[in-house]
């Protein structure tokens, strides 16, 4: 039973950091794109994504670090210069 609890915490922290990462590769690919184009081109295209896709863009902050693959949406765009 200890053996299965340790590696399930394991397994909770990995998906914890992996979340994390993928969240900063977001970041990291804002800022990336601003280098191509307009940062108003980028706000516009993560607008119409999000309302394509029916997102609510705000979201606990402490639950999106968890569990959201990306950012929430304000934060992104606050991101961007």
């Amino acid at each position: 039973m200890w053996i299965a609890m340790r590696v399930l915490s394991w397994v909770k922290l990995s998906k914890l950091m992996m979340t994390l990462l993928g969240q900063r590769f977001e970041y990291q690919a804002d800022q990336y794109a601003t280098t191509l184009a307009d940062g108003a081109d980028l706000r516009t295209a993560l607008i119409k994504l999000h309302r394509d896709n029916l997102a609510f863009p705000m979201a606990d902050w402490l639950y999106s670090r968890w569990y959201h693959s990306h950012p929430p949406l304000v934060d992104r765009l606050a991101s961007i210069p």
